[in-house]
């Protein structure tokens, strides 16, 4: 139906069911609950009203899918027309007047947004700011994500000397939703960021840490891997994409000797679930240790007790370079 897109609070931990009973068929269902979302969570009107098109749209209601997408427009939203043209669940409406001329007025948004996109950088400074050299997290959203709505979930390891630098990618996709589809793009904006970061902060360049969630995962594996920057570890919250990548066991043999480890934190019902242990096993054996840390209820959305996770990981990575 639709990707996962970057959880924040705990909206997407309330919005797991909606895509299980997607998943079962029950589309009546899961739009009886995307609706009480959307009344609980008005601030995630670009997300609700998505899924409430895809429900409506493949349960053979597309006026009434129109209907949404339409208003939706009318209070500012829009999305990609490639997203729109290429979602299944809104394939019999290809071709409605009115829904092309809905298109037609995101791809103008899109164009307009993407003329003014650039790579940022949200920074917060440790606790103990006063004391050099900082260790660094570096962060990325996940896919149709944001950094201002990623930050919460890492800010906690300033209690740890951190120095966290949320990146957003410049892929504009939807209102205020970022991508890193152009994978080479992506990386040239985090190598970017960290010479940013260097000249502004004196940095602990041993104790050099990544992070991310979804696709951000998958870019965070991969810059590790390539060395593209002087990191140390990685954690990885339930990654997507990276299986795309056909040349994985090269990339952490080539890695071996740099003393790179990373944790992958995942969901026992993620979708990509067994694809996340083949990359976990993979790494490992080719001498990146890579642990996986299972949470046998969750699905493709951080675990609740993040915090106490982030902490616990960042700690055991820090002491490792004493």
């Amino acid at each position: 139906m639709f990707l996962w897109m970057n959880p924040m609070s705990n909206f997407f931990e309330r919005a797991e069911p909606v895509f299980e009973l997607y998943a079962q068929g029950n589309y009546a269902q899961a739009l009886h609950l995307v609706d009480r979302l959307a009344l609980e969570f008005p601030d995630q009107d670009i997300h609700t009203s998505y899924w409430r098109m895809c429900l409506l749209g493949v349960s053979g209601q597309g006026e009434q899918a129109l209907q949404v997408l339409e208003e939706a427009i009318s209070r500012g939203l829009w999305w990609s027309a490639s997203r729109l043209r290429e979602e299944p669940d809104l394939k019999d409406l290809q071709g409605n007047p009115v829904f092309e001329n809905l298109v037609t007025i995101c791809s103008e948004r899109h164009s307009l947004a993407k003329a003014q996109a650039k790579a940022e950088l949200l920074i917060l400074e440790p606790d103990n700011a006063n004391t050099d050299p900082h260790p660094l997290l570096l962060v990325l959203h996940g896919r149709d994500g944001s950094a201002e709505r990623e930050k919460h979930h890492w800010e906690s390891a300033r209690s740890l000397g951190c120095l966290i630098a949320v990146a957003q990618s410049s892929q504009v996709d939807s209102l205020d939703s970022y991508t890193w589809d152009d994978v080479t793009l992506a990386q040239k904006e985090i190598q970017e960021h960290f010479r940013n970061l260097q000249e502004k902060y004196e940095l602990d360049t041993s104790r050099v840490v990544l992070g991310g969630f979804s696709q951000g995962s998958a870019i965070v594996i991969l810059t590790a891997l390539k060395g593209e920057i002087p990191s140390t570890a990685f954690l990885a919250v339930a990654p997507a994409g990276i299986a795309n990548v056909p040349d994985l066991p090269t990339l952490a043999d080539s890695a071996r000797g740099r003393g790179l480890h990373g944790v992958i934190v995942a969901g026992g019902k993620d979708p990509r679930f067994q694809t996340i242990v083949q990359i976990s096993e993979t790494l490992s054996s080719h001498g990146v240790p890579c642990p996986l840390e299972i949470r046998p209820d969750l699905g493709h959305a951080y675990p609740s007790d993040f915090k106490d996770v982030l902490e616990k990981i960042l700690s055991t990575f820090h002491k490792e370079k004493e």
